[in-house]
């Protein structure tokens, strides 16, 4: 099973959209079902498959809320798979029993035949100054998206400036003209008309476990020609002789990727951010979390910026 998988990922690497998911068949397909012979795969299978998920979850999140450092400590940086991920990875599964049954190998698409939860995305919830004060109380979401208002999101846009953050620029992008966080990385200084005040939407950095790949955007409608505004035009100008100063201070060290992100230039070599990597940066000191998503889905703001920061 594990041969067949990861033969078919190959076949379909650099497809778009993507057949096969990498992180899916590495992370979860090969270690729990990769032994298993190809035609004796049964819905069994992928039910303790599954299952094993669900308890992997629970000990993430009862070691995340252990009083014990150790304990948190082992756990850091894992990420729960949630219902959603589980219908993408019996999705990545299907498509490759699928093409197992065109090619004769067998019968039935075992995958079709497994019953998962409902994926329901989370309903976000803005931060009302009461809910600022019960979080500040009790120390707990919410919700799991949670949305900054403006002048929330323009103290942390003033911090980002004052504190000289390298990505300040990015997160002004994002704010006031609602890329993705994957269209934010994927920007190349070839797709930015600082003068005409517009850059154009073509690629996306997308991740996959801690893998990720440059692709063009999900849908057609996703290449588009976005309008900047007075202030994202100069957070943009003063990143790019920022990144010019570190090109010539690096010099053959430099890593050319046209990107307007990368990662920090520690040792003077740059590489392409991942779209986690871009939500990461440490925040205003007591200032709540924002799991908002929200602004990569929808419609993208007028030319005019929005309030003050």
């Amino acid at each position: 099973m594990a041969r067949y998988v990861a033969s078919r990922a190959q076949e379909a690497k650099g497809r778009h959209p993507p057949l096969l998911h990498t992180g899916h068949i590495t992370n979860h397909l090969v270690p729990h079902i990769g032994a298993v012979r190809l035609d004796r795969l049964r819905v069994s299978h992928l039910d303790a498959m599954f299952d094993a998920i669900d308890e992997r979850n629970e000990q993430i999140a009862t070691m995340r809320a252990s009083r014990n450092a150790d304990s948190r400590d082992k756990v850091k940086g894992m990420r729960l798979v949630g219902p959603a991920t589980m219908h993408r990875i019996r999705a990545t599964l299907r498509a490759a029993l699928n093409a197992a049954i065109r090619q004769g190998f067998i019968d039935i698409n075992p995958a079709k035949h497994v019953e998962l939860p409902p994926a329901t995305r989370p309903k976000p919830l803005v931060w009302t100054d009461e809910r600022v004060e019960q979080w500040q109380q009790s120390g707990a979401l919410l919700r799991p998206v949670m949305v900054w208002t403006p002048a929330q999101t323009g103290a942390f846009l003033d911090h980002a400036h004052n504190a000289d953050d390298p990505l300040y620029a990015l997160y002004q992008l994002i704010a006031y003209r609602g890329l993705r966080r994957g269209e934010a990385c994927g920007l190349h200084w070839a797709d930015v008309d600082l003068p005409g005040k517009q850059i154009t939407i073509r690629w996306q950095i997308t991740q996959h476990g801690w893998a990720t790949s440059l692709e063009p955007p999900k849908t057609d409608d996703s290449e588009a020609v976005v309008a900047l505004d007075t202030n994202t035009v100069a957070a943009l100008s003063a990143h790019q002789a920022r990144q010019r100063h570190q090109r010539l201070a690096a010099g053959p060290k430099w890593v050319q990727t046209g990107l307007v992100f990368t990662t920090p230039p520690a040792r003077l070599c740059t590489r392409p951010m991942s779209p986690t990597t871009s939500s990461a940066s440490p925040a205003k000191p007591g200032c709540h979390p924002c799991g908002c998503t929200t602004c990569g889905t929808a419609r993208r703001p007028s030319p005019s910026p929005p309030a003050s920061t």
